[in-house]
């Protein structure tokens, strides 16, 4: 019985996959946590990204440079900035992981949840050999978002 099925379910699989299907990429992104607000745009209208993070302690804006952007076939894009240092004490960063995404059809925004990684990394002024025990240290805040094509 498998043999008279396999026939007509491959030809069910090339027909959907010879069916393309269009889809878009979104350029705007918020995310919002526990005290935690996020607005992340892939390019301004420079050309440059620009993320902007709110949470108890305030507003910061970041763009350009300040922006760190990695690729990852596991984890979609990861936007990084540093949110504070201390000198001789420790550096924080801000990591926030934004899947890849399709949008679909229509101007609706696609909604989807991602992490944001708090990375507090230790420094001294005679570098990391002094510090005992991890150098970095991790918070992660769970992160519910909506994705959209914002046109410019």
């Amino acid at each position: 019985m498998t043999a008279l099925l396999a026939p007509a379910f491959a030809h069910r699989a090339s027909a959907q996959a010879s069916t393309p299907i269009a889809t878009r990429t979104p350029n705007y992104f918020y995310l919002s946590g526990e005290d935690v607000d996020i607005d992340y745009w892939t390019a301004t209208d420079a050309g440059e990204p620009y993320l902007r993070y709110r949470s108890p302690d305030g507003e910061m804006e970041f763009a350009g440079d300040q922006v760190r952007i990695a690729g990852s076939p596991e984890f979609g894009t990861l936007a990084t900035v540093m949110i504070g240092s201390v000198a001789d004490g420790y550096t924080l960063d801000l990591t926030v992981l934004i899947p890849d995404i399709n949008l679909a059809a229509g101007d609706e925004p696609t909604p989807f949840s991602t992490l944001a990684i708090l990375t507090k990394d230790l420094t001294t002024i005679a570098g990391p050999r002094l510090i005992e025990g991890a150098i970095q240290r991790y918070q992660s805040i769970e992160l519910n978002g909506v994705a959209e094509l914002v046109e410019s």
